[in-house]
């Protein structure tokens, strides 16, 4: 096992570490799983640049940091599965996290749009888009955490989609459905049903 500590949004650094290790060892499983919260107080009408761009940051160009090193050598041997773990939040904007959600909004349209580029040269592409599960970020959400699952039950789900090859993983399904729906409802009933959806997320 290797280990290293690195600034995922240092774009340098993780391409210099990742492409070293990968011709060592050749990476045949990448999870790009970096991930960072946060949220407006309930009485500010957001949550401000410096906050937004952290997030946007560490979940979406992390990822894409995390990603694009180990894309020529995945190519080149025609084999191997990229994983990107985004949110059931990239597939509505919650009022609550407007940062956060545009993060993993980004990720998962990334992770899609890499996908059939990178199938034509034999690579897999997983998104995953998971809801609750027990998990330091989750104990700093002040709010209603439905469906909440244990983070191995959580973690065995997003194991079977990629052994499978799944192109798309995403939970608990009640939660996915209710968000698709406010998505492609009349914007005014998506907005009317988020907005009793309230919570905080509390700094770490």
């Amino acid at each position: 096992m290797n280990t290293a500590i690195i600034d995922v949004t240092d774009t340098f650094a993780m391409a210099s570490w990742l492409r070293e290790f990968d011709a060592r060892h050749p990476v045949d499983l990448l999870i790009a799983n970096a991930g960072t919260s946060a949220g407006p107080d309930p009485d500010s009408p957001s949550e401000g640049a410096e906050t937004a761009a952290r997030q946007v940051g560490v979940n979406l160009l992390g990822a894409i940091n995390t990603v694009e090193p180990l894309l020529p050598g995945l190519c080149t041997r025609r084999r191997g599965r990229v994983a990107a773990i985004a949110s059931i939040a990239a597939y509505r904007g919650l009022p609550c996290s407007p940062g956060y959600c545009a993060s993993k909004a980004g990720l998962r349209a990334y992770a899609e749009a890499l996908r059939p580029r990178l199938e034509r040269h034999g690579i897999g592409v997983t998104v995953v888009c998971p809801g609750f599960f027990d998990s330091p970020m989750t104990d700093r959400f002040d709010g209603p955490t439905p469906f909440l699952l244990s983070s191995d039950g959580a973690a065995r789900i997003v194991k079977r989609g990629i052994d499978r090859g799944r192109r798309r993983v995403a939970f608990p399904w009640p939660l996915v459905l209710g968000l698709q729906f406010c998505d492609i409802a009349p914007a005014f009933i998506g907005d009317a049903i988020l907005r009793r959806y309230r919570f905080q997320i509390h700094s770490a």
